[in-house]
């Protein structure tokens, strides 16, 4: 149970919104109470107020993007992961640390220098939105088509072990590249 800081009625948490950044996970406003908050700012904004402010905090944006652009890609991915996983930085250290630094697939060594990948994606699972592990682009880009599905991949080991190579067209030749 928690009291509303706006119309002071105490309610279950399930009536608040969730906001990660409380103590306790949750705005100090009923859902009903931070409607109608919300309704009131919409309200007193005008148009011209609003286009105006979109600009600017668009422009602002992008000279703080320009100003460092290795900084700002890695605060926003910061702030995504956080978002979607509830993953900090300091847990994807965590993580990194943990696979040894390199892609959670057995026997790959890719980690976050390298040229080809770049740095490990968070792999989650869909169904329960828990985070695996750290994997290369490649191996996540795999289990993101097989759409997490195990009979997806083994099937994918079963082609590959029942055609090695080209049998069926013996005599057609690939043409090298350039």
């Amino acid at each position: 149970m928690k009291r509303c800081t706006s119309c002071g009625e105490e309610k279950n948490l399930t009536d608040f919104p969730k906001d990660r950044r409380r103590r306790d996970g949750h705005f100090p406003y009923c859902k009903k109470c931070h409607a109608e908050y919300q309704a009131a700012i919409r309200a007193g904004w005008s148009s011209t107020e609003w286009e105006a402010n979109r600009a600017h905090h668009r422009d602002r944006y992008w000279k703080w993007r320009a100003s460092d652009p290795e900084g700002t890609a890695a605060a926003i991915r910061a702030a995504a992961q956080l978002r979607r996983y509830g993953l900090t930085p300091e847990d994807y250290q965590r993580l990194l640390d943990a696979q040894g630094g390199t892609c959670a697939f057995e026997h790959c060594d890719r980690g976050p220098g390298d040229e080809k990948t770049g740095r490990l994606h968070v792999d989650h699972c869909h169904e329960t939105g828990k985070v695996r592990g750290l994997l290369c682009w490649p191996h996540n880009l795999m289990l993101g088509l097989a759409n997490d599905r195990r009979a997806s991949l083994l099937d994918a080991i079963v082609y590959l072990e029942r055609h090695p190579g080209p049998q069926v067209l013996k005599n057609l030749k690939v043409p090298s590249a350039r």
